[in-house]
């Protein structure tokens, strides 16, 4: 009996969602915006006879969507500025140090560790760094730098958003330099 009904239940829900669903065709005329201009059907939408090609019309390419013409895109002017980590740096050592501009602070972080922070230093007026590590760097796990507190420098974030040594890792962010420990 429980079969049944179970089976009688589900013609029943089949029966009703054919119903509602009804027989309706799309129309062309169904398809409008605010302005009262037609807009493109899907394809699935389009009902046989109303996909004559041979009408005024003209769709939108790929480029060119809805005859919006999209604003031109500009390679970035100007480049950051320049780090570099000093190597080769081998493993156990826990000490980092490097090249970059005067009075910024940067990060230091594992880029194999999704970007674990290992720590954090000011670049000197001479535009050298050292990073001094509570726990020793582990062999063949890339390490990188990231821009730190930038509010007592002439810097902006945005000044540091491309250069064609910055590598942009999805979910770390972007990376000033890189390395791999030896």
């Amino acid at each position: 009996m429980k079969k049944i009904t179970s089976k009688f239940l589900f013609c029943l829900f089949l029966l009703f969602f054919l119903v509602a669903c009804g027989n309706k065709k799309a129309s062309i005329n169904d398809f409008t915006n605010t302005e009262g201009s037609k807009s493109y059907p899907s394809p699935i939408q389009v009902s046989p006879q109303e996909t004559n090609f041979e009408h005024d019309k003209t769709y939108p390419s790929i480029d060119n969507a809805g005859g919006v013409p999209y604003p031109p895109v500009e390679a970035p002017t100007q480049s950051g500025p320049e780090f570099h980590i000093n190597g080769p740096v081998l493993a156990g050592s826990v000490q980092v140090t490097g090249t970059g501009p005067a009075n910024v602070t940067i990060n230091l972080i594992d880029v194999s560790e999704m970007g674990l922070f290992l720590a954090e230093t000011t670049i000197d007026s001479n535009g050298q760094f050292t990073f001094d590590l509570s726990t020793p760097l582990i062999k063949s796990h890339s390490i990188g730098l990231q821009i730190g507190n930038l509010s007592n420098t002439d810097y902006d974030y945005d000044d540091f958003i491309y250069s064609e040594n910055y590598i942009d890792r999805p979910f770390i962010g972007i990376i000033l330099d890189m390395v791999t420990v030896e």
